[in-house]
């Protein structure tokens, strides 16, 4: 599950970023973490990530994270709140 959900949360946040469309700058500056971390998390390279931090980024973004397991496999929803 912990890579499904760090793969998830990484995807969630790429995605945000894109539809606000703040640049990367902005993105960092509100996850709390460095452009080259951002960057690195972007492009799903999530070696030495962990899922708390992948979460805590996804707070700091305003959403909240629903988690879940059914038909076999893992289900993640994000929700603003």
């Amino acid at each position: 599950m912990q890579d499904h959900l760090k793969v998830a949360l990484a995807s969630a946040i790429d995605q945000h970023i894109k539809s606000t469309g703040m640049n990367s700058a902005e993105a960092s500056k509100i996850a709390g973490v460095n452009p080259s971390r951002m960057s690195k998390i972007r492009q799903s390279k999530l070696a030495g990530v962990s899922s708390d931090a992948l979460a805590e980024m996804m707070h700091r973004f305003g959403f909240k994270l629903n988690a879940g397991y059914a038909e076999g496999e893992y289900q993640f929803d994000f929700y603003k709140y």
